[in-house]
């Protein structure tokens, strides 16, 4: 994973509407371009909808306001593309660079994340400070609720926290005492608990959300990239017992988490998992342990964020260095794979890094990682 520490221009704030390229049938819209400094620049993470429609993110940098790149925003969007930040981080105890998409309690409208570094400055992470949990309500009030210390407990999480039905929070942080990433619980009266520490022949260095089941289990990947170990796909049972359920394979490298259908299979995707071209792939695993590629990218195309499943049983996601910028995907259980968007990095934003969302029209939410008018992203919604 990398962030782009390119300087940032102020320039004036606007909305574009664009059509589909190359893709006959879709109705695709730039929501939001992201200007720099001022209001957030970069969006490595998607967004979450409201029930007034409303759409909630971070950007990894920005919002300093002149005084260089900064470290990332939590903003609001409206319907009419109004743009709102309801905090500009500030590198220090509140944390920098978040990375991951944020959670909406429904209920209160309460959204927690997490930021990748900064936190607790005395911290000896990969840069400075280790990370943090957060919550900031609709309205802006902003809360650090853990500062990741980098020892047991880990450090720089990266992606979205997964919530129980007792609100206890999970999640994976990247590093940790071994430096090879922990599963986290954070429980409701504010205390974190080491589920799992990687160790090697494990993957290790998670960066995908969790993803639950009926039975308490929890699912996620680990590329094992920082120390070269191979990649898997795992299984976290309530005792804590930690199962690799693929491995060393197909789909190396995979930075997204998994989707799951309703007969149980498990789907996900591999950063780099073909050998010529370093391309993606898409694959399905059956609870027996069967494994099949449904779809391998070409043209450079690599999926980073995990999977939508949609209200028609399709999957969604998208793919970044595809075609030059990218691309928005839908594949089918049974396979059936069709590309329904390609980014031409130019109005409509580039190389999206984020997982999609849906609403209840069947309306696609998501975020390009860069171009735009201005260079540093876009907030874009396509319907088929």
């Amino acid at each position: 994973m990398s962030r782009s520490l390119a300087g940032i221009a102020i320039a004036a704030l606007a909305i574009a509407f664009v059509p589909s390229v190359g893709i006959a049938g879709d109705t695709f819209r730039v929501l939001y371009n992201f200007k720099g400094e001022s209001d957030g620049a970069i969006p490595y993470a998607g967004v979450v909808r409201d029930k007034a429609g409303n759409l909630y993110g971070t950007t990894q940098e920005g919002g300093c306001g002149g005084c260089g790149p900064g470290y990332g925003v939590v903003f609001k969007l409206t319907p009419h593309g109004s743009e709102k930040l309801l905090h500009v981080f500030t590198g220090g105890s509140d944390g920098a660079y978040p990375l991951g998409d944020l959670l909406l309690d429904s209920s209160t409208g309460d959204l927690y994340g997490t930021t990748y570094e900064a936190g607790n400055l005395k911290c000896a992470g990969p840069l400075t400070g280790c990370g943090t949990i957060f919550k900031i309500s609709s309205g802006g009030k902003f809360t650090t609720l853990y500062r990741f210390s980098g020892g047991a407990d880990g450090s720089s999480p990266s992606d979205r926290l997964v919530r129980d039905e007792q609100g206890n929070f999970y999640g994976t942080a990247r590093y940790g005492a071994a430096q090879r990433g922990t599963v986290f619980k954070f429980t409701t009266d504010g205390k974190l608990q080491t589920l799992h520490s990687f160790v090697k022949g494990e993957g290790g260095c998670p960066i995908a959300r969790l993803r639950w089941d009926w039975a308490g289990n929890l699912y996620g990947t680990a590329p094992g990239d920082c120390f070269g170990d191979p990649s898997i796909l795992f299984r976290l049972a309530p005792d804590g017992t930690f199962t690799k359920l693929l491995g060393g394979g197909d789909g190396a490298s995979p930075y997204g988490g998994v989707a799951k259908d309703t007969d149980n299979n498990l789907y996900g995707t591999g950063g780099g998992g073909d050998p010529v071209c370093g391309c993606g792939l898409i694959f399905r695993l059956t609870p027996n342990g069967t494994e099949t590629v449904l779809h391998a990218f070409a043209e450079g195309g690599v999926p980073l964020g995990t999977l939508l499943r949609a209200r028609g049983g399709a999957y969604y996601g998208t793919t970044e260095r595809e075609h030059t910028s990218g691309s928005i995907f839908r594949i089918t259980r049974g396979g059936r794979f069709e590309t329904i968007h390609y980014f031409d990095q130019g109005k409509d934003g580039g190389n999206p890094t984020s997982s999609l969302i849906e609403d209840e029209n069947g309306n696609l939410y998501g975020t390009g990682n860069n171009g735009g008018t201005y260079g540093y992203g876009t907030v874009f919604t396509l319907k088929e």
